[in-house]
């Protein structure tokens, strides 16, 4: 009955879950395939064991609110999810009953306070927009409004790539830059756009662009976002930062997309995936790939680990921690690792957080990752 969608406990995003007190699901109607796998060690997309704490909390309370990273159902992509959880003691059993929904704020996922602000200036300049349409452009180019501050500021293309907005030098409003690359060739307006009209509407774009009046290229982060207005027009929203803090958020995106451009191309996507011309490689991160068995197929910043097995690897501290990962993903899709690796062009290891997913490509297991080095 609880699995049953014409039944009460199923409606929108949210059902009933239950699992055991040591952590094995019994009832999951939106994620069958969890169903009788023990989810004790289990982490959210951001690396947080929300089983392990929940039943740490249901040792000494009976019930508990608890948030972390899950995919709605039907969807691959993890969101902002709050649910409650209950323990009720039934025969000789001890279950744990919960249901959650689904959080909308984007702003959640960001850990620094710079990266929450672009996105809120964004979102109200969508809001914005949606509402009074192109009459509100004149309001971005006022320096030392909200819209425009130092070097960041609210700039806006349309579908074709022409620039409509463009504060920091509106000599080149109106130009096309569909083709405009950055030092790396990066088509970095034809990721806005790709991005902006994705199924999701928003995303990130990291390429090397000077600051205004300034020459030499840094990296810029652009959160960009795309908006009907009254007139049916649908423009292309951006704000970014230069040198960002790498967010986890930001791993995440990379890895999904390299996994995405994979299920449509299949290997022949290695190319494009190990290029500095596209949105996979950034800062000191980028997107490698191995099998399930531990041989590097892809490592665009350390080429002669590819053809290798790296299953029994020891990082500088002695970790196994290719082993360690490859066993964890036997029982779950992704996983968050940390351990000691050398940044691009550098042989002394630094601390680095990794965020891999396994995914099934014909008829190859392989294992997606990018990680940041945290400072």
């Amino acid at each position: 009955a609880i699995r049953a969608k014409a039944g009460e406990f199923i409606f929108l995003d949210t059902y009933v879950f239950i699992k055991d007190i040591k952590g094995i699901e019994l009832v999951n109607p939106a994620f069958p395939e969890l169903e009788g796998q023990n989810l004790y060690d289990l982490q959210d997309s951001q690396g947080k064991y929300f089983v392990r704490e929940e039943l740490e909390i249901l040792k000494t309370k009976e019930d508990c609110w608890m948030d972390y990273m899950w995919p709605k159902p039907g969807e691959t992509e993890p969101s902002k999810k709050l649910a409650y959880v209950k323990k009720v003691v039934i025969g000789q059993d001890t279950l744990v009953v919960g249901a959650g929904y689904f959080l909308e704020s984007t702003e959640s996922e960001y850990e620094y306070e710079e990266t929450k602000k672009i996105v809120n200036i964004v979102n109200e300049a969508v809001t914005l927009i949606e509402k009074e349409g192109k009459e509100v452009f004149q309001n971005f180019r006022k320096k030392g409004s909200k819209w425009f501050q130092d070097d960041r500021y609210i700039f806006i293309y349309n579908g074709d790539g022409n620039r409509l907005v463009y504060p920091p030098n509106p000599s080149k409003e109106g130009k096309n830059a569909y083709n405009v690359t950055d030092i790396n060739g990066k088509l970095q307006v034809r990721m806005f756009i790709e991005k902006a009209l994705s199924k999701k509407g928003e995303g990130w774009i990291h390429y090397m662009w000077p600051k205004p009046g300034e020459g030499i290229p840094l990296w810029k982060s652009t959160f960009v976002k795309s908006v009907r207005s009254p007139s049916g027009k649908i423009y292309i929203v951006c704000s970014g930062a230069y040198e960002l803090k790498t967010e986890k958020q930001f791993i995440i995106e990379i890895v999904n997309e390299a996994i995405d451009l994979l299920k449509r191309e299949g290997l022949s996507a290695f190319s494009k995936i190990g290029s500095k011309e596209n949105e996979f490689i950034f800062y000191d991160s980028y997107v490698y790939i191995k099998d399930i068995k531990g041989n590097v197929l892809l490592n665009p910043a350390f080429p002669e680990f590819v053809g290798k097995n790296v299953y029994d690897y020891q990082d500088s501290d002695g970790k196994y921690f290719i082993r360690k990962e490859l066993e964890i993903l036997k029982h779950q899709d992704s996983y968050w690792n940390e351990y000691m690796w050398p940044k691009p062009d550098e042989t002394t290891p630094s601390k680095i957080s990794v965020f891999v997913k396994k995914v099934i490509i014909g008829q190859d297991t392989l294992v997606v990752g990018a990680g940041y080095f945290p400072e």
